[in-house]
């Protein structure tokens, strides 16, 4: 978090936490709700300022319990989630991810495909969804660990994987330019991945 914030947390301890006035879409981008009026599904208002922008991501952290925030000054903003903590984008290279607030994935721990087809990893900095325009290029990078008389081989996600996965198996995907990325894959209920992923989607004051 930046000095300032630091100092005015410091400072001003006990400023009351916000909730409804921030939330974060599938593509990344910070939505404003007026007077707190965040539901689920509605929109919301753009911030058009890259340095409002900036801000936000560098102060953007999380609770022991899940629950996300930007600490605005010495104020907590709790952010309502649309669907993970971290949007994740394909970087210049091609193949390693970062998050929306400009952070690199280091390592992913699990891979989550949704009945959606949404494409879900457990990261080493938390949740993320794989922003939908590069969803079917991070794919591409995957190689599914199967067996045939000849012994282990690998292959890219069929048809026959997805059946698999639909019933309830684990697949062992490989992804050979970041093998820090290598993890399991396994299907999930849309309305399971928050506490599956270790995140509050929609946190609301006490």
């Amino acid at each position: 978090m930046d000095k300032n914030v630091l100092d005015a947390i410091k400072k001003w301890p006990d400023v009351p936490a916000v909730y409804g006035w921030l939330s974060l879409d599938l593509n990344g981008k910070w939505k404003l709700h007026p007077a707190g009026s965040y539901q689920p599904g509605k929109p919301g208002e753009s911030i058009g300022s890259p340095q409002i922008n900036d801000f936000i991501n560098r102060n953007y952290a999380a609770t022991d319990n899940g629950e996300w925030f930007f600490q605005n000054g010495p104020q907590r903003v709790y952010v309502s989630l649309a669907h993970a903590p971290h949007v994740l984008h394909l970087a210049e290279d091609g193949h390693t991810l970062d998050t929306h607030t400009r952070q690199t994935v280091q390592a992913i721990q699990a891979w989550y495909l949704d009945e959606q087809g949404f494409l879900y990893a457990q990261t080493n900095l938390g949740a993320g969804i794989i922003c939908g325009r590069d969803t079917a290029q991070v794919i591409e990078h995957f190689s599914i660990h199967h067996s045939n008389d000849n012994g282990a081989s690998l292959g890219s996600l069929s048809e026959k994987h997805l059946l698999e996965l639909d019933q309830g198996q684990q697949l062992d995907v490989s992804y050979e330019q970041h093998p820090e990325y290598s993890a399991p894959l396994q299907q999930i209920d849309s309305r399971l991945i928050p506490e599956k992923l270790h995140f509050i989607a929609w946190p609301r004051a006490k």
